[in-house]
């Protein structure tokens, strides 16, 4: 079922069960009304009939109070007996004269007596019991009714309710109909739109109204999560280029020491040397290749990250002894002088994967600096712990600042020095995913200081 014809469905039924609840309502406490006024009909007569009857009119006698009776009665043929009867029980006056009188007012006239009124209701019939107490007498009054005309009304009315909501209920149909076109033309805008998207046209994007209702965030929605699949294959395009072009090197490279050790009978030492080289080839490549993987590793998406309590002098000092103990030439000073006396101000929500950024930044620091040398220091401030690195050295020209966060990127000064330019870019991602910052402040020729900023965390 198509959702125009869903929404007309449902609307239709919403507005139909409304408008039948609302008929109902308004007929019953039109009915309630309708039975409250007659009571109070009944009751103003029975009152005047009782003070015509007393003794204290002296100007009207039975007759013409049965002629006056006789004559209001007829007309609206709703009152079908008035009954008037003295202290003790007794019948003394009724009209119509045909009619049969209440042979219950024997029971009814004590309780008269101690409520002053009786209401009841049989079938449609309203009857009232009142009492009065006159100057010269007290009495009884009995009367019943029907009250044809608020019956009449009430049918009327309950007609008229009956057709208003067929009406209604038609045009609301109709209208259910038509009203979805306009409002789900938004969204087949949305559908065409988005049948034009593929693979090669990830840049388009959907329009944003300024309404700020349900179907702007649904095309805000929709444009973010086309620009992670944009930048998801620019990821993919430039590995693939990069790797490839990365790759192709070292193994053009280590193609044409062994074809040129083929070409001729070398003497053992030769043989060694092109198979030493070899070997120094084949680590750089699983380096690489190592870096690859972790970049990849590190490009999931940071809910599948899981993070645990761990402070960062810590691990700091893990990177610093895994760090050493791979590359004996490479010193590694820490700087405790910062350090804050209540150990939890190191604590930080992290994991496993923030020594691998610490031991890339500690690599750089100490293979481009002089002496081989790189300071670590620790600080914390606020909400945030911050790591120093700290080296002596080439620096990094202002031009490739913006730059050397790109995987394969180096610098333009660092060409002579061994490396894939994946240690920096996989240390950024890193962080980013540790929802931290790195930043890089450098001198040509002078000194490199790479500060990591990390959130603190809760144990």
């Amino acid at each position: 079922m198509q959702i125009r014809t869903r929404l007309t469905t449902r609307f239709s039924l919403i507005v139909t069960i409304i408008l039948v609840l609302f008929s109902i309502a308004i007929y019953l406490i039109s009915s309630a009304n309708r039975e409250d006024t007659y009571y109070k009909v009944l009751k103003s007569m029975a009152l005047t009939e009782a003070k015509l009857y007393s003794k204290d009119v002296k100007e009207v006698d039975t007759n013409l109070l049965r002629i006056f009776d006789e004559t209001r009665v007829s007309p609206f043929n709703s009152i079908e007996i008035i009954a008037v009867f003295d202290e003790t029980g007794k019948l003394v006056y009724q009209t119509p004269m045909g009619k049969r009188p209440p042979v219950f007012a024997d029971e009814l006239i004590p309780q008269i007596k101690d409520h002053k009124e009786i209401r009841f209701k049989k079938n449609n019939n309203q009857t009232v019991w009142e009492y009065f107490e006159g100057n010269s007498e007290k009495l009884f009054v009995f009367i019943n009714g029907y009250d044809e005309m608020g019956f009449d009304k009430l049918h009327f009315l309950a007609w008229v309710l009956v057709i208003c909501c067929i009406i209604a209920i038609v045009v609301t149909f109709i209208s259910g109909y038509f009203y979805p076109v306009h409002l789900l033309s938004p969204i087949k805008y949305i559908v065409e739109l988005t049948e034009e998207i593929t693979a090669t046209s990830l840049d388009l994007r959907l329009p944003v109204g300024k309404n700020k209702d349900e179907l702007d965030r649904l095309a805000i929605t929709f444009n973010n999560m086309l620009q992670r699949l944009e930048e998801s294959f620019e990821m993919k395009r430039d590995f693939i280029s990069n790797a490839s072009h990365e790759l192709r090197t070292p193994l053009g490279v280590m193609m044409v020491q062994i074809e040129v050790a083929l070409l001729s009978n070398r003497t053992p030492e030769e043989y060694k040397k092109t198979l030493a080289s070899l070997l120094e080839d084949i680590k750089n490549l699983r380096g690489m290749m190592n870096s690859l993987l972790e970049l990849t590793e590190a490009n999931m998406q940071p809910g599948s990250l899981k993070l645990k309590p761990i402070y960062i002098d810590e691990l700091l000092w893990q990177a610093k002894t895994d760090f050493v103990n791979q590359h004996r030439d490479f010193t590694v000073n820490e700087n405790y002088s910062k350090l804050p006396e209540d150990h939890d101000k190191l604590l930080i929500q992290g994991n496993e994967l923030l020594k691998i950024a610490f031991i890339n930044i500690m690599n750089n620091g100490c293979k481009y600096s002089t002496d081989n040398t790189v300071e670590v220091s620790v600080e914390s401030v606020d909400h945030e712990v911050s790591v120093i690195f700290k080296d002596k050295g080439i620096g990094i020209p202002a031009g490739d600042l913006k730059n050397v966060f790109h995987p394969f990127y180096r610098g333009s000064n660092a060409k002579a020095f061994p490396g894939n330019g994946l240690g920096l870019a996989l240390s950024m991602k890193i962080i980013e995913l540790h929802k931290g910052q790195l930043k890089i402040e450098s001198k040509v020729d002078d000194y490199t200081t790479v500060t990591i900023i990390l959130p603190k965390g809760k144990s």
